[in-house]
């Protein structure tokens, strides 16, 4: 089973081919506008749902695997400033579309195996790895 990520809801994997999928939804409780400020919470409601943005992340391989999670991103619209956004995600990366824990490990990797190794057994790009070690 693959591991919980803070602020994502993960649906049980499905094994492919070449990789494992995961289907997630990130979760915030009641979003702040952060142009005004106004709270999702306060009547009448103000921020008002607008659409949903996918994104595909790369996360910790799992037996042997890569594993990618389809994220929903909620996109909100705020009314009193006409300001729109995206549910802020924690545990990803910044800059990147993979987790903080396969960052994490990624850098502990590079210190013994090759970027090459590294890239092929999460399933991201081999620049991937190069950004996260700093060079």
């Amino acid at each position: 089973m693959i591991a919980p990520l803070e602020g994502i809801h993960l649906a049980r994997p499905l094994a492919r081919a070449s990789h494992w999928l995961v289907q997630g939804v990130a979760s915030i409780a009641d979003p702040v506008c952060p142009g005004c400020g106004v709270d999702r919470s306060v009547r009448p409601a103000r921020i008002l749902l607008h659409g949903q943005v996918p994104i595909r992340l790369a996360d910790l391989p799992h037996k042997g695997l890569p594993v990618r999670i389809q994220l929903c991103r909620q996109r909100y619209h705020c009314t009193n400033c006409g300001k729109t956004w995206i549910t802020p995600t924690p545990g990803l990366e910044d800059g990147l579309r993979i987790t903080r824990r396969l960052a994490e490990y990624v850098r502990r990797q590079i210190r013994t195996r090759t970027y090459s190794e590294v890239a092929v057994e999460c399933g991201i790009d081999p620049k991937t790895v190069r950004k996260l070690s700093g060079d």
